[in-house]
């Protein structure tokens, strides 16, 4: 979902890419392990996204994989897609990734950061090295962590900086 999460015991969980149920022999496989938020724990099943939702279902999507982020799209209004079938259900049924909520924050930041930008663009200086250097900041760690729902904010500005070519 790309929410933040901090690093306490009470808002995160470890998540078994590959569930503990239907892959015993990966339970404790580091590969496999993964810190997570708790995507609507306690919440009715149509609030719950991420692992919660997940279960013990298989998606194909490893978010080790730095280019998982590829088969990833996002709308103006916060909401993820993908044009590969199989990685569109998992991201929006088996993932629930947009839910609500989650759909309305996407939706907020990337409408703070096209502010920015119009702002910047009144100004006179919005180009593609100025484009470059936003994509940079937001696909690089600050103290650890990459902003919250980093990744709509670098599609956004990635496409902005295609259309210049």
């Amino acid at each position: 979902c790309m929410n933040s999460i901090k690093n306490e015991r009470s808002t995160t969980k470890i998540e078994h890419f590959k569930s503990q149920k239907k892959f015993p022999k990966l339970e404790m496989g580091y590969k496999n392990l993964l810190v997570v938020c708790k995507g609507g724990e306690g919440e009715i099943e149509d609030l719950q996204h991420c692992d919660t939702k997940k279960g013990d279902d298989v998606i194909s999507i490893n978010p080790l994989n730095k280019n998982c982020e590829r088969l990833v799209q996002f709308l103006a209004d916060g909401t993820v897609f993908s044009d590969d079938p199989t990685v569109h259900v998992e991201l929006t049924e088996t993932l629930n990734l947009n839910v609500d909520y989650l759909v309305e924050e996407r939706k907020t930041i990337l409408d703070i950061v096209k502010d920015e930008i119009v702002s910047i663009k009144a100004k006179g200086t919005w180009n593609r090295k100025m484009l470059e250097k936003e994509i940079e900041k937001y696909q690089t760690k600050k103290d650890g962590k990459y902003s919250k729902y980093c990744q709509i904010i670098v599609y956004y500005l990635t496409k902005k900086l295609n259309r210049l070519n």
